[in-house]
């Protein structure tokens, strides 16, 4: 019957068009993916670089609620600890969070500050982390 065959043709044309379609989207999938892991490695080289540039270093973090790994695990604090650890890279990081009656507030932060200022030269790197809601209930 060639109404048969005419349906038959018109099917095997969509499929094809289909799958030209289909490999079309695989290649710039793939294309897009190289890309992606080609900044990937470079984000990482560049990681890896400043955590390297830690070594040796004497590092105290002061900061709020972001900060705490008790309020917010894992947080940034963490994560520098364990990239540290995970690169063999010799540095010292302590922390202390404002808590409790000096809450975790820029005021609080400034006093954690004076406490530390006898000991500047204990440290190489201080870093004060504040939020956005510190400053604007202040």
């Amino acid at each position: 019957d060639s109404v048969y065959w005419a349906l038959t043709g018109n099917y095997n044309a969509q499929v094809e068009a289909y799958r030209q379609e289909v490999m079309q989207t695989t290649s710039e999938l793939r294309g897009e993916m190289e890309a992606l892991n080609r900044d990937n490695n470079k984000l990482a080289e560049s990681l890896i670089k400043n955590v390297k540039q830690l070594e040796g270093k004497k590092i105290m973090i002061i900061g709020d609620s972001l900060s705490d790994p008790s309020t917010m695990a894992p947080n940034w604090v963490t994560l520098l600890k364990n990239m540290v650890s995970e690169y063999g890279v010799n540095a010292t990081i302590n922390s202390d969070f404002c808590k409790n009656g000096d809450s975790y507030s820029a005021i609080g932060q400034s006093n954690r500050l004076v406490a530390f200022d006898n000991y500047n030269d204990e440290w190489d790197i201080i870093v004060i982390a504040l939020g956005a809601n510190d400053y604007q209930t202040q």
